[in-house]
């Protein structure tokens, strides 16, 4: 791993300085236990002090980095953070975290940086969807000022998956010149040599600019082919084995492999890897959704003379994610494989219901002219 300077404030605890906070933790020389950490958030999140406990997660994350201890502490941010994104933690417990949480720029652990990052961009998600563009693009630009320092000083770390996304996904909020910055900024991180964590995904989030960009794709072949390659690599390998990494990183990165097994032609390797995630990790995110959509998809191309089998699997994804950001694509591919079968009424219902998820989308653009095809 390269150097890091993990700056201890006060005494010597990460956090000392968020006494504001009714952490019950007291100045001392040495570190405190993770556990207790980690029964104490227990119990402040049981009293209902979201806030509190958040931050003894985040005390854990800097102090023991990578071990069973910050595992345990992302497994409990998780579900404070499902409780904000259900409202279910107040205003004033809100205040008090974001009177009390480092400043984004803060030099802290990855992990740590990271969660910093994952609460900005749901605040910026919040306000986004309260109609305050001006706040939230402000927010993005926080993240992207953050986000690129705390790559660029570690290779190892798997927090690097979500920050690096993070990096570029606030930089395409900003607009098309902060995120061509952004991908010749990670670009120039892909390096020759030994496989690293943060080549690998950058090379990765490149090539699905590349691909969805629908930019000259000449040498996506050897990025996908260079990225199962790398795969097998030592740095690779114990990101995907490692005991302590957390769920969601490793989904997201598998989910990454199949998608290049998948566009390789490699279909039943992919498709092994997508029911994988879907099927062991089926509550990661939305790696857990987009690989069990994955899988459906894959099993469609592998049975192209059989628009049953390809319904039946779609089907399969929506009844196991009914809020899939997916419905739009299903219902496409949908009303596609039943003009195929020449069940041209279902196939209408299918592309209406396309218009009706999605009325702005491409999708319901092609919806609507396959429609009038069929109707004409």
């Amino acid at each position: 791993m390269m150097a890091k300077s993990r700056i201890k404030f006060g005494a010597g605890i990460f956090g000392v300085l968020w006494l504001g906070v009714a952490m019950g933790l007291l100045a001392q020389n040495t570190s405190p236990d993770p556990l207790k950490l980690l029964n104490d958030s227990d119990t402040a999140r049981a009293e209902g002090r979201y806030g509190d406990a958040a931050l003894l997660c985040l005390v854990v994350q800097e102090d023991s980095p990578r071990t069973e201890y910050s595992y345990r502490a992302n497994n409990r941010l998780r579900i404070i953070e499902e409780a904000f994104l259900q409202g279910q933690i107040s205003s004033e417990e809100l205040a008090k975290f974001e009177a009390d949480i480092p400043s984004i720029d803060a030099p802290v652990s990855p992990e740590a940086k990271l969660t910093i990052i994952d609460y900005y961009t749901m605040k910026a998600d919040q306000l986004d969807d309260s109609g305050d563009n001006q706040g939230a693009l402000a927010l993005h630009q926080q993240i992207h000022d953050a986000a690129l320092p705390a790559i660029q000083q570690d290779d190892s770390d798997p927090a690097l998956v979500g920050l690096v996304w993070r990096y570029v996904e606030s930089s395409e909020q900003l607009g098309p010149q902060a995120l061509a910055d952004a991908r010749a900024n990670i670009v120039a991180l892909i390096t020759s040599g030994e496989p690293t964590i943060r080549s690998w995904v950058c090379r990765w989030v490149e090539s699905h600019y590349v691909e969805y960009g629908h930019e000259n794709r000449s040498t996506l072949k050897q990025t996908y082919a260079k990225l199962l390659t790398d795969v097998d690599s030592p740095a690779l390998q114990a990101l995907l084995n490692g005991l302590y990494v957390d769920d969601w990183i490793k989904a997201e990165c598998l989910y990454g492999v199949g998608h290049a097994h998948f566009r390789l032609g490699h279909h039943a390797e992919a498709l092994s890897i997508f029911d994988y995630v879907a099927t062991n990790l089926p509550d990661q995110g939305i790696a857990s959704v987009k690989s069990s959509y994955a899988a459906a998809v894959t099993r469609q191309v592998m049975a192209p003379n059989d628009p049953d089998a390809g319904i039946a699997a779609l089907e399969q994804h929506l009844a196991a994610y009914a809020d899939s950001p997916y419905r739009a694509k299903v219902h496409l591919r949908e009303g596609k494989l039943n003009e195929r079968k020449r069940d041209f009424s279902q196939a209408i219902t299918k592309y209406d219901d396309v218009i009706q998820e999605a009325p702005l989308s491409t999708e319901a653009s092609e919806a609507m002219q396959r429609k009038v095809d069929l109707t004409q």
